[in-house]
């Protein structure tokens, strides 16, 4: 019998702790469509730890609020919201720095292919309790170990009826709080006969940590330890009926589908989350990124797809807003001026356009959306200082905006140019719009 077993428990957690899980962060009323002016969102994360008591990983965990509390209808669509939001609303890096990530992954998205978004180094899949072990569901979980995920079996209790999910596992976690500590001993009895590594979950106490530490538990989370934090972003905003078109075209199974980029370069949200989507992939030494067609070719349709699909099941909007559509009329501007204005590559003012806007989408500062992105320097210059031809470009199309005339003039184009690019660009966004209204009535006479 360990030190203070006597005291070991096995309810839930102690309203002390839950106390300071849950007052830890302020707390936001509403959804995470819906929290503070429809723009913030939250994503928990617990660390575990190995027995030196370094910090191994990160368990990404559902918030709808800034309240560290989950509470959700739908698991697949909470882990769908957790996905989008730390992949591409906060990142990863900032969520977890290099270490390893731990996500949930309830039994209805184990064959859904968004599961597979996330990078396979560095993430373990954590199957839950509830998960049957069928012959289409250990296929499944075999293909994914086999592209790089580990697998990690939540919750579990050994049963022999079980001994199947043991055979892909790469860890086990263990609920320490469902045993007393004879009966946890003989679970890790049984599991030692595999090839597992062990994690020790919901530890509150430093005798449970110092009884489970004995056994010989290799990585431990809990109360104990650490309790769970909020990390907070802003919400990406991608209408529906993009999102439907998208997905349409990456059906073309045709490589490097021009369609498929033609696709996200007409929404500034979207091209900014393919971009962080490309930072996450990105290995030292590759070229920076000019333009959404080189992002499309680096990271391939398939996950384009995954990405469109992971957007529609975290919850889109109906309609792009208007400032969506202002910053596609500045893309399109900054690409029909491209050739005059000196600037090499009309694909890297289309660019420049569409990111330029996302200080208002985003409602933060551009040099702190821009910076962690895979983009040359010169792109980047251009959007933070306004430097070189391509800053000078920005600054002219803005200015046209802003109805700033003298100021067009003393970049070196002269007004009438700039006008005609601005009709030019209208039909090009009205076009755009035109296409979202057909994908909404078709989605209206399919649904």
């Amino acid at each position: 019998m360990p030190p203070g077993a006597d005291t070991w428990r096995k309810d839930e957690p102690s309203s002390e702790l839950r106390g300071q899980a849950e007052t830890r962060q302020p707390a936001a009323e509403g959804t995470a469509a819906k929290s503070r002016a429809g723009d913030e969102i939250y994503v928990g994360r617990q660390a575990l730890y190995d027995r030196s008591l370094q910090i191994i990983g990160y368990e990404l965990l559902f918030r709808s609020g800034g309240r560290n509390a989950a509470a959700f209808e739908s698991g697949p669509q909470a882990t769908s919201q957790v996905l989008l939001h730390a992949l591409l609303d906060i990142g990863l890096e900032r969520i977890a720095g290099a270490n390893p990530i731990f996500v949930n992954i309830p039994h209805d998205l184990i064959s859904d292919s968004i599961t597979e978004i996330l990078p396979p180094g560095r993430t373990v899949l954590e199957i839950l309790e509830d998960v049957v072990f069928t012959d289409e569901v250990t296929a499944r979980l075999a293909s994914l170990r086999k592209a790089g995920y580990k697998l990690a079996l939540d919750d579990f209790v050994y049963t022999e009826e079980r001994d199947r999910g043991l055979a892909l596992a790469d860890m086990v976690k263990v609920d320490v709080r469902m045993f007393e500590p004879e009966a946890l001993a003989e679970q890790v009895r049984l599991l030692r006969r595999y090839p597992l590594e062990l994690v020790a979950e919901k530890v509150e106490t430093q005798d449970e940590f110092l009884y489970c530490k004995e056994l010989g538990f290799d990585y431990f989370q809990g109360y104990f330890l650490s309790l769970p934090e909020i990390v907070h972003g802003t919400r990406s905003t991608v209408d529906a009926n993009t999102l439907t078109l998208l997905v349409e075209s990456c059906r073309d199974p045709l490589p490097g589908n021009p369609s498929v980029a033609d696709q996200i370069r007409q929404n500034a949200t979207l091209s900014y989350r393919l971009l962080q989507a490309a930072k996450s992939c990105f290995d030292e030494g590759q070229a920076p990124i000019g333009s959404v067609h080189e992002a499309v070719d680096f990271l391939g349709t398939v996950f384009v797809s995954r990405l469109a699909n992971l957007f529609l099941m975290a919850g889109a909007t109906n309609q792009p807003s208007y400032r969506l559509l202002g910053a596609l009329e500045r893309a399109c501007m900054c690409e029909i001026l491209a050739e005059p204005a000196g600037v090499e590559s009309p694909s890297q003012a289309h660019l420049a356009g569409l990111l330029s806007a996302l200080d208002m989408l985003l409602g933060q500062p551009i040099e702190a959306v821009v910076s962690p992105l895979p983009l040359a320097d010169e792109l980047k210059d251009a959007l933070v200082k306004h430097e070189g031809p391509l800053g000078k470009l920005l600054k002219t199309v803005i200015a046209y905006e802003q109805r700033n005339w003298e100021a067009i003039t003393e970049r070196g184009l002269d007004l009438a140019t700039v006008r005609d690019a601005y009709w030019r660009a209208v039909p090009r966004v009205e076009e755009f719009r035109r296409q979202l209204d057909s994908s909404a009535a078709r989605g209206a006479a399919q649904g």
